[in-house]
């Protein structure tokens, strides 16, 4: 099986923008999983949080783009889980993924 870097993830997190380096991933194949930790770095807790891929190379196919991961108290975290594929056609292929922290108003956080 060949591996192939393709994954560049600038992120909106509670505490700004992040970014994780080039992550191999196979080609043609489905059921692969990403997992996002949110943090509440706040003092407060975060109601309605939903993490969402904004943008994404067409070569990946999200099963479910978008997370809900629901209350975060201060100090805590929670994972968003994405399950997604990538098409054969995407070998040798990078691409940078965006996802999105959300309240409940659809405001990044």
């Amino acid at each position: 099986m060949r591996w192939n870097k393709m994954l560049l993830i600038p992120l909106c997190t509670l505490t700004g923008p992040a970014v994780a380096g080039p992550r191999p991933v196979p080609v043609a194949t489905s059921a692969n999983r990403l997992v996002f930790t949110v943090i509440n770095s706040g003092l407060t807790t975060l109601e309605g949080v939903r993490v969402a891929v904004k943008e994404a190379p067409d070569w990946l196919d999200f099963s479910v783009p978008e997370t809900d991961i629901g209350a975060i108290p201060p100090g805590e975290t929670r994972e968003a889980v994405f399950v997604f594929g990538v098409t054969a056609n995407a070998s040798g292929l990078e691409g940078t993924l965006d996802l999105r922290v959300l309240d409940r108003q659809g405001l990044c956080l």
